[in-house]
């Protein structure tokens, strides 16, 4: 199922209208959006490159390079002639990089990831998180997403700041901020 088209204009509307923040502060808080918008967009490009299809190809890469590996040294081992060409064949590194790439783990969720900035945002703007289908945090999280018919429910109940207390994020208030 394919996410709704919305524009990047039509997503920071929808996110505005959600936090209402002070007049005096609207285009800070458009600014902030906007972060979080490209922020989303980054970590989600990096949770693909930890991805199932990618680790599956990947392993399917290591095997190719180990069975190569194994053929270039039973080659050499009947003709060593081979190994002293200037053209010698060397997949360590090509192996190296398959080990580091395996051993990433996968990011979050872009779910995930518009959840946590609406939870930021709202901190910032001094409104209570609540973990409601409907609610305030629900809307804001769903206009990041990028489809403000999103169900981020689940989402939303499975996020948990370190530091939890009364509906706030616990910190010291922004200087400015009511």
């Amino acid at each position: 199922m394919s996410r709704p088209s919305c524009t990047r204009e039509q997503q920071i509307q929808a996110a505005l209208k959600a936090l209402t923040p002070p007049p005096e502060q609207c285009d800070h808080f458009r600014r902030r959006i906007e972060t979080a918008l490209k922020s989303i967009e980054i970590e989600t490009h990096l949770a693909r490159v930890g991805s199932k299809a990618t680790k599956a190809a990947l392993r399917r890469l290591q095997s190719s390079l180990w069975r190569a590996e194994n053929a270039y040294q039973a080659v050499v081992k009947l003709d060593p002639e081979i190994a002293n060409t200037p053209q010698q064949l060397d997949l360590k590194p090509w192996l190296t990089l398959c080990e580091e790439r395996l051993e990433q783990r996968r990011g979050m969720s872009r779910q995930a990831h518009a959840v946590q900035w609406a939870a930021m945002l709202l901190d910032e703007c001094c409104h209570k998180l609540s973990k409601t289908r409907t609610g305030r945090w629900a809307r804001l999280a769903a206009s990041l997403f990028g489809d403000p018919r999103a169900n981020l429910y689940y989402d939303l109940r499975r996020y948990r700041p370190r530091l939890w207390r009364g509906g706030h994020i616990w910190r010291r208030p922004i200087s400015g901020l009511k």
